[in-house]
């Protein structure tokens, strides 16, 4: 629902509507998390932990997510099936527009916060919050169910305002196949600043 209202389209008319794509957006979850955790995990000793985990969430951005959601983002924006939105896209843009779809960058601006958060500062806030609260961590110094809820928040405060410019931008460009400047003009226009 956030994703289309974010492209500019109608709220979905049926349960089916609402999670259309929804197997394949669960279906690219593991390669999107692979990659961000693997390259964060391999990176961190040679670039750091901030600077691997944001590079971790570009490469993911450009390597999975954005052709994944601009499939899904332009099934709901033409009220079509997948197929029509890859059969769609290939007609109009060939293999440059499934690979190179728009919304890229905005998808790594949307990425990069979001992977800074979970394989960087939810780890920092998790060992804060134990070390801050000693009721919030077991006997072996780990962090309780609630320690990891107090620190996931807290990350969610910091990582979502930071993601959302960019997933608004990138989800009209995936829904209406434009350029970022043009959807950032229409978003301004017609919802203001």
């Amino acid at each position: 629902v956030a994703k289309r209202t974010g492209a500019g389209l109608p709220l979905p008319r049926s349960v089916q509507e609402t999670y259309k794509g929804g197997g394949l957006l669960w279906f690219s979850l593991f390669p999107t998390t692979a990659v961000e955790d693997g390259m964060t995990t391999l990176g961190a000793h040679s670039l750091g932990g901030a600077v691997s985990a944001a590079v971790s969430g570009g490469v993911a951005a450009v390597c999975v997510t954005s052709q994944v959601e601009t499939l899904i983002t332009r099934a709901h924006a033409m009220d079509g099936s997948l197929k029509g939105a890859f059969e769609k896209t290939w007609a109009s843009a060939g293999l440059k527009g499934l690979l190179l779809p728009y919304g890229m960058a905005a998808m790594v601006g949307r990425e990069v916060p979001f992977a800074m958060g979970l394989f960087f500062l939810r780890d920092d806030f998790t060992q804060r919050v134990a070390a801050a609260a000693p009721a919030l961590r077991h006997q072996d110094g780990s962090s309780t169910f609630i320690g990891e809820g107090v620190a996931s928040v807290c990350t969610s405060c910091i990582a979502t305002p930071l993601s959302h410019v960019a997933s608004v931008v990138c989800a009209y460009q995936q829904a209406h196949s434009v350029d970022w400047r043009t959807a950032v003009d229409h978003i301004v226009k017609e919802e203001g600043w």
